[in-house]
């Protein structure tokens, strides 16, 4: 039996031609050097959680996401919904057979409508990653890819999302960019076991603390729709911690407080931050005033169900005078 240091070794030379292969889109070699570092690394049955500290860790999951994109680049689907499945399963879901239906089946499924889509996006700002100086084939679509969400062209960005991740997108912050905006998409399609593994991936892919909390508000989101809006709040409240001025996760966290767990004022402390985090950008950016209102709006909300009405009562009418003719203002006129 192979000692421990002999199994760590194997794998990183399992794991460095895999990398090399996949770079060099040989798909299929990439996927067996990949399948080789899995069953060296693969979790041990019988821990505390079932789960090993090499399963658990972000190499496995970033290798089980890199074998089901060269799987699902070869056309082998139901190999790449296991992989991803198996994703979700070290992201911590109970039931990962809920609500998930074939790659093939989601890539025919229409999207809700632009509205909703649109709504969605403008709370939870995505941003296209730099291009380097040489782009790659990836890079170049994934841009793409963003460049009609930005046309408002929804089925065109969620296809060129699929298209770049089954390129060779050149950076851990472009993958992380690319599940996002995938991930997004799917948990408005309804697959949300799916979307939840495509953004668990891309909280670990990326180091940049805003686009890291915009993955980990639309996962939250994956787990309230699964019925665990206290697990949801888990991730809002660790992406406040790693991004405490991001006004979208104070907005988004004050929203499950108020709406769904009736955590009336620690929601209304959730919007006072986001408020705060705001009225500095705001006037700059159409899409976070748009928020602002909301939030302020969200306040009053807040406290008029802490039964503080005074106080809700000069909010609504702050909403009315800082933003006339906005939803927000006109619904509490």
């Amino acid at each position: 039996m192979l000692s421990r240091e002999d199994k760590a070794r194997y794998a990183d030379a399992f794991l460095s031609k895999a990398d090399t292969l996949y770079t060099k889109r040989q798909f299929a070699e990439a996927e067996e050097f990949y399948a080789g570092y899995l069953v060296l690394m693969a979790p041990a049955i019988g821990g505390s959680n079932g789960k090993s500290d090499e399963g658990s860790s972000p190499t496995y999951v970033k290798v089980l996401v890199h074998r089901a994109r060269a799987r699902e680049t070869l056309g082998k689907l139901e190999g790449a919904l296991q992989d991803y499945i198996a994703t979700s399963m070290l992201a911590g879901s109970e039931d990962p057979w809920t609500g998930v239906s074939t790659l093939k089946k989601e890539r025919a499924e229409t999207l809700p409508s632009p509205n909703r889509v649109f709504a969605f996006f403008r709370s939870i700002p995505l941003q296209a990653p730099q291009l380097p100086e040489t782009p790659s084939l990836g890079d170049e679509t994934l841009k793409l890819a963003f460049d009609a969400l930005q046309a408002e062209d929804c089925a065109l960005s969620f296809t060129l999302v699929n298209e770049a991740l089954a390129q060779d997108i050149s950076s851990d912050e472009g993958v992380a960019c690319a599940l996002s905006l995938r991930g997004v998409f799917r948990l408005l399609c309804g697959h949300t076991i799916s979307a939840q593994a495509d953004l668990h991936s891309a909280t670990l892919f990326s180091s940049n603390p805003p686009a890291a909390a915009s993955a980990a508000i639309a996962l939250a989101y994956t787990y309230l729709t699964l019925g665990d809006p206290l697990r949801a709040l888990e991730r809002f409240d660790q992406a406040s911690k790693d991004d405490p001025q991001n006004g979208e996760v104070h907005y988004h966290r004050g929203l499950l407080l108020l709406n769904d767990l009736g955590e009336f004022a620690a929601a209304v402390e959730a919007f006072q931050s986001c408020v705060a985090i705001l009225k500095d950008t705001a006037e700059a950016e159409g899409m976070r005033k748009e928020l602002l209102a909301s939030a302020t709006a969200n306040l009053g909300v807040g406290l008029y169900r802490s039964g503080e009405v005074e106080r809700s009562l000069e909010i609504f009418r702050d909403t009315e005078r800082d933003f006339p003719g906005s939803g927000e203002a006109l619904m509490y006129q």
